[in-house]
C-alpha cells in the first residue's frame, strides 16, 4: 500500500478564515485523512488552555459537491482521535509569553473521489482571546487502496439544553446516511472532584423506537478509555475532559435502513452540548 502526503498550507498566517478550496484530485483517488496543525502566540500575562486554544479552527469541513461531509473543530478533531481512534496528537500548552502549540491533528476521510465529484476544504478562523500570530499547517495524504471501510461522514450537532432538568429528546431522527459507527458527546458541565452536575446526565439511545443502549455519564465515558491511558499529558486530559464516546464499532447500525432516536436526562438546564455521530457510508 503506497501512502502519498502532499502539503496544502505550510506554516501559514491563520489570521483570517480559509475560504472553501478546491482538492485537485483524479478521480479514483483515494483520500485517506487530512492532517492539521496550529501555533498561536500566548500574551505576555496569561496561560490559555489548550482546549480553548483548539477552538481556534471551527470547524474544519471536507465537503463533496459542495455539501459538509465533515464537520468538526479542532477540538472535536482531537478528542475524537483521542476517544475513538486511539491516536494521540501532540498538544504543547505554553508559559504567559510562550506559544500554545497543536501538531498533527489527523482529520479521517476515507473516500475514494468518483467521476465527476467535486472535493473541497476550508477552515474556519475563530478568534481565541490573548492569543495571536497565528499559524496553520494543512496536508493530507492518499493511498492506492482503502484502508478504512467506508467514508466518513462526521457532522457536529450542537444544541443548549432547555430552562429545566429532566429527559429530554436530543435528536429526533439522527441523519440516515450510512451505518452509524458511534457517537460523541459533549457537556458543557462535567462531574469535578466537588460536583457531580454533568450537562446530559444520561443517555438513551432508540432504534426503531425500542431502546438499546442506555448509560449515564459515569459509565459512557468508559468507552473511549480503551484509547487512554496514564501516559496522556495533562493537556490531553484536559482536552477530553468533557467528552464521553458511545462506541459502535463492533456493532454499527444501519440508519440507511433504521431510524435512531436520541434522548438524555438533562442534569444541567440551559447547558451547551453536542452530539457527534459517527459514519461510514
Amino acid at each position: 500500500m503506497v501512502m502519498r502526503k502532499f502539503i496544502l498550507r505550510e506554516k501559514a498566517g491563520f489570521t483570517t478564515s480559509i475560504e472553501e478550496q478546491p482538492l485537485a484530485v483524479a478521480a479514483g483517488t483515494y483520500i485517506h485523512d487530512f492532517y492539521l496543525g496550529i501555533k498561536g502566540d500566548l500574551a505576555s500575562t496569561t496561560t490559555v488552555p489548550i482546549e480553548t486554544f483548539a477552538d481556534l479552527i471551527n470547524p474544519f469541513q471536507y465537503r463533496v459537491n459542495g455539501v459538509p461531509k465533515l464537520s468538526l473543530s479542532g477540538r472535536d478533531i482531537a478528542a475524537l482521535d483521542i476517544l475513538y481512534f486511539g491516536y494521540v496528537p501532540r498538544l504543547i500548552e505554553g508559559a504567559a509569553g510562550e506559544d500554545d502549540k497543536i501538531f498533527g491533528l489527523k482529520v479521517p476521510i476515507g473516500h475514494t473521489v468518483k467521476a465527476a465529484e467535486a472535493v473541497s476544504w476550508l477552515a474556519t478562523r475563530v478568534a481565541v482571546t490573548n492569543i495571536s500570530g497565528e499559524i496553520i499547517s494543512v496536508a493530507y495524504t492518499t493511498r492506492e487502496t482503502g484502508k478504512y471501510s467506508g467514508m466518513f461522514d462526521i457532522r457536529s450537532l450542537a444544541g443548549t439544553t432547555g430552562a429545566s432538568t429532566g429527559k429530554a429528546t436530543l435528536v429526533g431522527d439522527l441523519p440516515r446516511v450510512g451505518k452509524l459507527i458511534g457517537i460523541m458527546l459533549y457537556s458543557s458541565t462535567v462531574p469535578s472532584s466537588t460536583a457531580d452536575s454533568v450537562t446530559l446526565s444520561k443517555i438513551e439511545l432508540y432504534r426503531n423506537d425500542v431502546l438499546e443502549y442506555s448509560a449515564d455519564w459515569f459509565e459512557l465515558v468508559g468507552d473511549g478509555q480503551n484509547a487512554v491511558d496514564t501516559a496522556l499529558t495533562q493537556p490531553a486530559r484536559d482536552l477530553i475532559e468533557n467528552y464521553a464516546l458511545l462506541d459502535l464499532k463492533e456493532d454499527p447500525w444501519d440508519l440507511t435502513k433504521d431510524r435512531a432516536r436520541l434522548d438524555a436526562t438533562v442534569g444541567v438546564a440551559s447547558s451547551g452540548y453536542k452530539i457527534i455521530p459517527i459514519y461510514q457510508i
